[in-house]
C-alpha cells in the first residue's frame, strides 16, 4: 500500500523529470510555451514511470534537532522578498531569452536583434518563461534563480544518501551555505550553471542509487536529467560528468550492470553537446581570447574586495552582501561535495 513516503517520491521523481523535460525542449529552435509544457508534463510522467523507490538509505537516522536542519534551506528564498529582480548581468540575459521563448520569436534574444542559431542551451529560461504569465519576467527570473539553488541542496541529500553518507541532509545544506560555490553564482546571474549542476548530480545520485538493480530504466532517467542539464548550461552538467567517473571507485557500485547505465545514461548528455555542437553558436577568435584572459584573471567583485568574497544571502530589507569568510575561503566545498561521499565510502572499503 502506498505510504506518504512513496508519494513524495514520486511526486519528486515527476518535478525532476519535468524540469529536465521542459528543458531539452528549447533545444530545438523556435519559441512558444506549448512545446516545453508538453514536453515538462511528458518529462514528468517519465520520471515517475522511470523512477525507483526514493525513500532515503543514509544508515544513520540523524538526531531529532537535525531532521529539520534541510528546512532552513529556504532562506535561499528570502531575495524574492528583498530584490525586485535577479542581480547580474548575465540573468538579464537569461530573462531576454524567455521573452523570445514566451514570444514564440525565431530570433534568440530581442536584445541580440536578428541573431537566429538552431541550438542553444535556454533551458533555464524556459521555466522563466513558463512562469512570467503568472510572475512577470522580472519576478519569475528572481524565483527560478532562487529555487535553483533549492534544487543543488536536494541534488547534494541525494547523492550523499546515495552513496550511503550518515546525516546526509544535515551536510547538504552546510556544504551549500559555507561554500562559495556555487552560492556566489547569484550575484553575478550564473543561476543557470547552479540549475544545469543540481540536475546532474541528481542524475549520478540515481546512477547510485538503483544502477544496479534496474539499469535499463535507470539509464534512461539519468539521460534525461542529463540531456536537461545540458539544455540548461553545459558548464553544470560537466558537473555530472566528473561525478559519474568517480563511480568505478567505489567498490560496490563496480559491478556491470551499475557501470551499464552510467554508460548509457552518458548518451543523453552525448546527444545534447552534439546538437549544441553542429547548431550552436561559434566564438570569434576575440570572444575566445576574451573569455581565456578573463579566467586567468580576478576580478573584484565589490568595493574593498579582492575577489575573497563569500555570499551571503539577502536579509529581509537588505540588500546582497558579501563577507569576507572567517573560516578562509571555502569556495568549493559544494561543488567538490560529491567527493565527500566517495571518500566516505573507500574508508569503509578499505
Amino acid at each position: 500500500m502506498p505510504t506518504i513516503r512513496t508519494w513524495t517520491g514520486s511526486i519528486e521523481a515527476m518535478l525532476l523529470g519535468a524540469l529536465a523535460g521542459g528543458s531539452v525542449a528549447t533545444l530545438a529552435p523556435g519559441g512558444g510555451l506549448l512545446r516545453p509544457a508538453v514536453a515538462a508534463a511528458l518529462g514528468a510522467i517519465l520520471g515517475s514511470r522511470l523512477s525507483g523507490d526514493r525513500s532515503s538509505s543514509s544508515p544513520t537516522a540523524a538526531p531529532a534537532i537535525l531532521r529539520h536542519v534541510p528546512w532552513l534551506g529556504l532562506i535561499f528564498l528570502l531575495p524574492i522578498l528583498t530584490l525586485p529582480v535577479a542581480p547580474g548581468a548575465d540573468m538579464a540575459m537569461h530573462v531576454a531569452l524567455a521573452r523570445a521563448l514566451r514570444e514564440g520569436s525565431r530570433t534568440l534574444s530581442p536584445a541580440w536583434g536578428v541573431v537566429e542559431v538552431s541550438a542553444y542551451p535556454r533551458g533555464f529560461s524556459a521555466w522563466v518563461a513558463l512562469l512570467s504569465p503568472l510572475l512577470g519576467y522580472a519576478k519569475a527570473g528572481l524565483l527560478v534563480a532562487c529555487a535553483s539553488y533549492l534544487l543543488y541542496q536536494l541534488a547534494l541529500q541525494r547523492l550523499f544518501e546515495a552513496l550511503s553518507v550518515p546525516l546526509a541532509a544535515p551536510l547538504a545544506i552546510l556544504c551549500l551555505f559555507i561554500a562559495k560555490v556555487p552560492q556566489s553564482f547569484f550575484t553575478w546571474g550564473g543561476n543557470p550553471t547552479a540549475f544545469a549542476a543540481a540536475l546532474a548530480l541528481l542524475a549520478v545520485a540515481e546512477s547510485a542509487r538503483k544502477g544496479a538493480e534496474r539499469p535499463l530504466r535507470t539509464a534512461a532517467f539519468v539521460a534525461l536529467l542529463l540531456a536537461g542539464a545540458a539544455a540548461a548550461h553545459p558548464m553544470g552538467a560537466c558537473v555530472g560528468v566528473l561525478s559519474l567517473a568517480a563511480i568505478p571507485l567505489v567498490p560496490r557500485l563496480r559491478t556491470l550492470r551499475t557501470l551499464l547505465a552510467v554508460a548509457l545514461g552518458l548518451l543523453g548528455l552525448a546527444g545534447a553537446f552534439l546538437w549544441l555542437r553542429l547548431g550552436g553558436p561559434s566564438l570569434s577568435p576575440r570572444e575566445a581570447a576574451w573569455i581565456f584572459e578573463n579566467q586567468h584573471s580576478t576580478e573584484a567583485l565589490a568595493p574593498g574586495c579582492s575577489g575573497r568574497c563569500e555570499c551571503f544571502w539577502p536579509c529581509p530589507g537588505s540588500s546582497v552582501r558579501r563577507t569576507s569568510s572567517p573560516w578562509g575561503s571555502p569556495r568549493y566545498s559544494s561543488w567538490l561535495a560529491p567527493s565527500v561521499g566517495v571518500e566516505w565510502l573507500l574508508r569503509r572499503a578499505g
